[in-house]
């Protein structure tokens, strides 16, 4: 009766396993994919020859323009922000997904563990 439960908490142990593993390959394709908007040549082309050279007229036209036209600045600025915001998205992707091919592997290793362990047990059983 010992060795039914041992059989299906370990079966649990596995399906628990493959679903933390299949989750975790899910995410890293959608990082992947992400990852693939910033690959291409315009975007290095748009951060070197537009967004940096952009912030130094953007800071000097804050000290040229009228008081009244401060809010027009402050918007074009907070689109800068953001367009600087996403080049450094690409960066923390990279990271992301090397972190989720760590756990990925890790999350292997430990359903190999588990899925061996299963078999030996069965295996131990059906010899008996």
């Amino acid at each position: 009766m010992d060795f039914f439960k041992d059989i299906e908490s370990l079966k649990k142990d596995v399906d628990e396993l493959r679903k933390t593993t299949e989750a975790l390959r899910v995410e890293g394709d959608g990082l992947r994919d992400l990852l693939e908007c910033f690959d291409s040549p315009g975007f290095a082309v748009f951060r070197d020859k537009v967004l940096i050279p952009e912030m130094h007229r953007l800071e000097r036209l804050r000290m040229e323009i009228p008081s009244d036209q401060t809010l027009i600045h402050e918007r074009v600025v907070g689109q800068w922000a953001e367009v600087a915001m996403l080049s450094e998205k690409k960066e923390t992707l990279i990271q992301e997904l090397e972190l989720n091919v760590v756990r990925t592997n890790e999350q292997n290793a430990l359903l190999n563990r588990a899925e061996a362990k299963l078999n030996r047990e069965i295996k131990k059983k059906s010899g008996e």
